[in-house]
């Protein structure tokens, strides 16, 4: 959630100051290379939460009934 609060600031703080950019690029380049790394951070925070999920009903389709059943008791 932190990384979303710092990520909308830059975003922020990039769009109300017209003179923000990265020393050397101009501000078009600028604008891309964040887009990009917002891209970046949300597509991780996605993943973080959904690739779990998937690998254990992945892992949980191989079981058998017996083994479900034991699982859900304890």
């Amino acid at each position: 959630m932190l990384d979303l609060l710092l990520l909308s600031g830059v975003d922020g703080l990039f769009l109300r100051w017209p003179h923000a950019h990265i020393p050397m690029l101009d501000r078009d380049q600028t604008a891309l290379i964040l887009a990009a790394v917002n891209a970046l951070v949300i597509t991780y925070m996605w993943s973080a939460r959904m690739l779990p999920r998937w690998r254990a009903r992945r892992l949980a389709s191989t079981w058998s009934t017996v083994e479900r059943d034991r699982f859900v008791r304890f």
